[in-house]
């Protein structure tokens, strides 16, 4: 067994140095998740906005309710909410990715409005709001969003037109990382939560941490400083020849093997697969030279 003297990493940089006078490295700050400082300055704004939530919940269930520490569930790439809950999208800038979503189970939300028409608060079967109770909640949600813009100093931030059954911008649903927060919520003797969904740029964004990305460029002789002892294997390939099973295992001695190249094709210089230089073949008493003559081979050049 042989021991690879390049990682992946660094047979890429080396096939770089072929196709573009620099390789460039990226820097970018990590999303994965917020660092202490930065989720500790998040909640403490959402707990601001709860202590207001909690009272206007207060006055219209006509129910003591408590707004509980908020707490971070996950951070994925994809589903930002279940199946059971009520989904409400808002965006708070012009530019694609700054919005949010806010989430009910939808047991909960059905109570919260049942509550608002009179009945008592308790939580009944997960069932499909009817167009009233959407259009009241609704309306709560806009209020609880215009607190929300007054805790993180939002000039705007509106409800998007939607269903409540999923994202309008299902391009952004994917391929981003967002964090799902927790809210609990207690109303009388009702335990629930509210779930707020964000991407942690905009996390970052709300709280006025900026990053930009910035670019290293590492230039050939860097790398050959770093990598220029590596010893490489080139392979000459003089041409090539088919052969079925059967022919193949018939090849005798002093048979006569024609490639599909002529004496005075140019070889094909290869590194990993990929041809790096051409060559013209000749003699040096015993020894096969080869004279280097061009780069890769251009397609539709013989």
């Amino acid at each position: 067994m042989t021991q690879e003297l390049l990682n992946s990493e660094e047979r890429s940089a080396l096939k770089s140095l072929y196709t573009t006078p620099d390789v460039v490295v990226a820097v970018f700050p990590s999303v994965g998740q917020l660092d202490k400082e930065q989720q500790s300055a998040f909640f403490n704004v959402l707990t601001r906005w709860g202590i207001h939530f909690q009272r206007e919940l207060t006055t219209i269930l006509r129910l003591p309710c408590a707004f509980l520490p908020p707490q971070q569930l996950i951070v994925s790439q994809n589903q930002r909410w279940r199946g059971d809950e009520e989904i409400f999208h808002a965006v708070y800038g012009p530019e694609k990715g700054q919005s949010l979503s806010l989430a009910l189970p939808r047991p909960f939300a059905a109570a919260l409005c049942e509550r608002l028409f009179g009945a008592p608060m308790s939580l009944q079967a997960d069932r499909k709001l009817m167009p009233s109770e959407r259009s009241l909640l609704r309306e709560l949600v806009a209020e609880w969003l215009i607190q929300i813009s007054i805790a993180f100093q939002l000039t705007t931030l509106r409800l998007n037109d939607g269903n409540g059954t999923g994202d309008p911008d299902e391009e952004e649903a994917t391929g981003t990382l967002w964090m799902r927060v927790e809210c609990p919520l207690r109303c009388g003797t009702i335990e629930s939560a509210l779930y707020l969904s964000l991407s942690v740029t905009s996390v970052r964004d709300l709280l006025g941490i900026t990053y930009q990305q910035t670019e290293n460029k590492v230039a050939y002789e860097d790398v050959s400083t770093r990598l220029g002892d590596v010893p490489l294997e080139i392979h000459a390939i003089l041409g090539q020849a088919e052969f079925s099973l059967d022919a193949l295992a018939s090849l005798q001695l002093g048979d006569v093997i024609t490639l599909d190249r002529h004496s005075e094709d140019l070889v094909d210089l290869t590194l990993d697969n990929n041809v790096l230089l051409r060559a013209r073949a000749a003699l040096a008493g015993q020894n096969v030279v080869l004279e280097v003559v061009s780069g890769p081979k251009q397609k539709g050049n013989g």
